[in-house]
């Protein structure tokens, strides 16, 4: 009964140590409990560097689902609809990205080829924003010059040389005629108010002769006796100035209505102002070249008749002359003239540039302006 006991003891003894040993040298995996395989894939990824997100608990979402049901919806104000799982996985991967990069595209889940053990890691593919705002062109323009692009006003007309007071255009008058000249040029040596009928017949003359030259300012009247075959015709009062050399250097002129009997009626003066104004050259200007250039504003008795320019020596030669036809843009108003006026001259020449109109059948001339110039060949 003894040696069954021991017999009994030593069996167990030998079975107990066969099972440690078992247990110490078995080549079988461990297996992982079921609850703890999310966490060991998710520890996996972050390995590897791929961002991971992990949903909400099952419960929870069919609260959401619950919540969002149509009977609610009806109850609740309009809201943004909610974001689902993939755009939650973009916004979870954007910030990552520098925010200077386009926006990012996903492509769709790849399916793993059976026996495949490694896990795809997404593929992030930049592309540019389709609805970025276009870039805002900038233009710079010139900033005008208003000074050029406005046009200066002409000068104004300055007061002729000889002016003409009392009487004005087309002044009824008898005789005889008081007139009265102011003179301004300075240098006249040789001053001649004279009355013309309308056939261009002299019918009245005063001379005066300056001997002091040149001189300031002067004044002259001068009572004109005219007699006349009708009872009335046109005439013209015609003022001329003439200088040393015997060269007509200003002329002015008014229309009027002579009567053999009645009454004068006056008009307003109108010959205060210069009929012909040369603007180029200026006094004393050097031309050279053998061609005179001349320009200037003009209100002529007749605008469709052209100007005369003459250039005249000291001696009374014709050293140059050209017609220059007057443009005038507003009728009744002053026009504007130029011309180019050939001359040939052998070495340095005094000469007098003149420009008038013409006055034919009643006078020779009607206006006339000068401006002094020297020539070089």
């Amino acid at each position: 009964m003894k040696f069954q006991g021991c017999l009994f003891v030593a069996l167990a003894s030998v079975g107990l140590l066969s099972g440690c040993v078992s247990l110490g040298y078995s080549s079988l995996p461990t297996p992982i409990p079921t609850e703890y395989m999310p966490t060991v894939v998710a520890l996996t990824l972050q390995a590897r560097g791929v961002p991971v997100f992990t949903p909400a608990p099952a419960d929870q979402i069919g609260q959401s689902v619950a919540a969002t049901s149509p009977a609610t919806l009806a109850g609740m104000p309009s809201q943004t609809p909610q974001v689902s799982v993939t755009e939650q996985v973009m916004q979870t991967i954007a910030p990552a990205v520098s925010p200077t990069l386009p926006a990012v595209t996903t492509v769709p889940a790849l399916t793993l080829e059976p026996g495949r053990a490694e896990s795809p890691t997404p593929t992030i593919i930049l592309s540019p924003t389709v609805n970025a705002a276009p870039p805002t062109a900038t233009f710079s323009l010139p900033t005008p010059d208003l000074a050029r692009l406005t046009p200066s006003p002409a000068p104004p007309i300055p007061d002729a040389p000889l002016q003409i007071y009392r009487l004005g255009e087309l002044s009824r008058v008898i005789s005889p005629i008081q007139a009265t000249i102011r003179l301004t040029s300075g240098n006249g040596k040789v001053l001649r108010i004279e009355l013309y009928g309308e056939d261009g017949r002299l019918l009245a003359r005063h001379l005066r002769t300056f001997q002091n030259i040149p001189w300031q300012a002067a004044r002259v009247d001068a009572d004109l006796d005219f007699e006349i075959g009708g009872a009335g015709e046109l005439g013209r009062l015609v003022v001329s100035l003439e200088d040393p050399f015997g060269r007509l250097i200003d002329v002015n002129s008014v229309n009027l209505i002579l009567l053999s009997s009645g009454q004068t009626e006056l008009n307003p003066a109108t010959a205060l102002l210069q009929r012909l104004v040369i603007q180029e050259p200026t006094p004393k200007a050097l031309i050279q070249g053998g061609k005179l250039i001349v320009s200037g504003r003009a209100l002529p008795n007749r605008p469709d008749q052209p100007l005369r320019v003459m250039i005249i020596g000291e001696d009374g030669r014709i050293l140059g002359q050209r017609l220059a036809r007057v443009n005038v843009t507003i009728p009744g108003d002053y026009g504007v003239f130029i011309a180019e006026a050939p001359y040939t001259v052998t070495d340095l020449t005094p000469a007098l540039l003149v420009v008038f109109e013409e006055g034919e059948p009643i006078s020779d001339i009607a206006y006339l302006s000068s401006v002094e110039v020297i020539l070089a060949p």
